[in-house]
């Protein structure tokens, strides 16, 4: 077990019913030329393979005595985690920002790590987007663009075997 940093603790303490303290991604991408229906399916499929996990998101709270601690996951649920859905027709921009509202409103469940990727297909022109909620303590927000960045490409050939978040970790 690691004992949270202040700061990260204060993030989990300020946290209140009315005030989640988590933050959110939201990536709008246009697939690549050609792609077809499944474009969607198959990333999902592909992300789910990666099956090993790194800090921060195999870390979950534990609380001893009123102190917080990450202790590793052994038991990680990657379905709790990555959630693959479609928004109804018609997919506009709309309808998008509303389910990314609702999901944000709501908060991270303490007895799994702190955080949830989405995948979401079925936006007006074939787009697809990603959206990751991640607690405030898990990571900032500099630290969380590096872990996009490192994610993605826009070579292609590269694109296609690039690691999901959760597989690179992050670096505080």
């Amino acid at each position: 077990m690691k004992r949270l940093a202040m700061i990260d603790d204060t993030f989990l303490r300020l946290e209140s019913r009315r005030q989640p303290l988590h933050i959110g991604m939201l990536m709008v991408l246009q697939p690549p030329e050609g792609a077809g229906k499944d474009f969607a399916a198959n990333i999902a499929q592909r992300l789910k393979q990666y099956t090993t996990i790194a800090p921060p998101f195999n870390q979950r709270l534990v609380n001893r005595n009123g102190i917080h601690y990450w202790t590793e996951d052994s038991e990680l649920d990657l379905d709790h985690h990555f959630v693959h859905l479609s928004l109804p027709a018609p997919g506009r921009i709309r309808e998008l920002l509303a389910m990314v509202s609702r999901v944000h409103s709501s908060h991270l469940d303490r007895a799994f790590p702190l955080w949830r990727l989405y995948l979401v297909e079925g936006i007006e022109d074939g787009r697809i987007a990603m959206y990751l909620k991640i607690h405030h303590s898990m990571t900032d927000g500099i630290a969380g663009i590096k872990m996009l960045a490192a994610s993605m490409s826009t070579d292609r050939e590269t694109s296609t075997t690039m690691p999901p978040n959760w597989s690179i970790g992050i670096e505080k």
